[in-house]
């Protein structure tokens, strides 16, 4: 009895010294990360610092890819959302963009998605409106949209 209970102690203070030091490695490992990764934080701070173009160029980039982004996403959700059953499934979406033609019929699950993603991009209208730039669709009258054969569509 008492040599099966040496061998359960000696197996369990092995798994203990086990745990222990793979901790102790986990820490250290830790500490050698977060010091490296504040080095490479301090470079790239340095880098872009010295290679950066004026903020007014950038701005002006970086807002007409997110225009692209949006109208690229927009098309692609309204594209694969015509499709119904019937009338109330239909609904009509102001994009914001004349290119997509301002009012667009589409489904309810459609609509949903297109909110989102004007929600996720709302920073691009506040910079239009910044740099005066007119919504050729704000205030465009919604139309009524409806189900013809299993598509929506705006009623004349």
């Amino acid at each position: 009895m008492y040599k099966w209970l040496t061998i359960m102690g000696i197996v369990c203070l092995g798994f203990v010294v086990v745990l222990l030091s793979l901790g102790y490695l986990l820490k250290e490992n830790e500490v050698a990360t977060t010091a490296l990764k504040e080095k490479l934080d301090q470079e790239k701070l340095l880098n872009a610092a010295s290679k950066s173009p004026s903020k007014a160029v950038l701005t002006f980039v970086d807002n007409k890819q997110k225009i692209n982004t949006v109208l690229n996403e927009q098309k692609q959700i309204i594209g694969s959302n015509l499709t119904c059953i019937s009338s109330a499934q239909c609904t009509t979406v102001n994009t914001q963009f004349e290119s997509l033609g301002c009012v667009v019929p589409i489904n309810k699950i459609g609509a949903s998605l297109l909110e989102k993603i004007l929600f996720k991009h709302r920073s691009i209208k506040d910079d239009s409106h910044e740099n005066n730039v007119k919504n050729v669709c704000e205030g465009a009258p919604l139309k009524v949209s409806e189900c013809k054969q299993n598509l929506c569509q705006l009623v004349e």
